[in-house]
């Protein structure tokens, strides 16, 4: 429900962002599949008379040599991993946001926009990676990331993987 609300918000703010993009009869999103459902395309369409064309990504690396190609100009939305953002804009790929037209941007938590990508996109969904440690046996705290880059944690850290069938 969250998922399918922030892609209607975002859908909703796309079509504010300038009067002449309002005025658009189609809007042309390059995206992930599976993150917006048929029907909920469908009623904005009819709600807002505008024709939502998707196009979808197969993954990250393809859809950035796609993008940088010369087709980022067909799309007016793209929905990427924030890690290609700052070459995207270093590139001149992506046009500044005015999010003084976007109102409910300033109800997004600060710590959820990277400094160099802010004002070129709003961010649609967190993840979280978890360090999980042994308290007891770890010779440091680890209280961020970088902590795992010391040199008194080297042969320190094993990658967890699922179970194998039989294990």
């Amino acid at each position: 429900m969250k998922r399918t609300l922030s892609v209607l918000v975002a859908l909703i703010m796309l079509l504010t962002l300038t009067p002449a993009f309002a005025a658009q009869e189609e809007i042309n999103i390059f995206m992930w599949s599976d993150y917006i459902s048929d029907d909920l395309i469908a009623n904005f369409e009819d709600e807002y008379g505008v024709r939502v064309n998707l196009s979808y990504m197969s993954d990250n690396a393809d859809s950035i040599t796609k993008l940088t190609a010369g087709a980022g100009s067909e799309y007016d939305l793209i929905m990427t991993c924030d890690a290609y953002m700052e070459s995207l804009i270093a590139g001149g790929y992506l046009e500044q946001l005015d999010l003084s037209q976007i109102p409910n941007s300033e109800n997004i938590n600060r710590a959820y926009w990277s400094e160099q990508n802010q004002g070129y996109c709003v961010p649609y969904l967190m993840n979280y990676i978890y360090v999980v440690y042994d308290t007891e046996r770890c010779p440091i705290e680890i209280t961020c990331y970088n902590d795992l880059i010391r040199p008194e944690m080297k042969g320190q850290i094993v990658r967890s993987r699922k179970p194998t069938s039989g294990s």
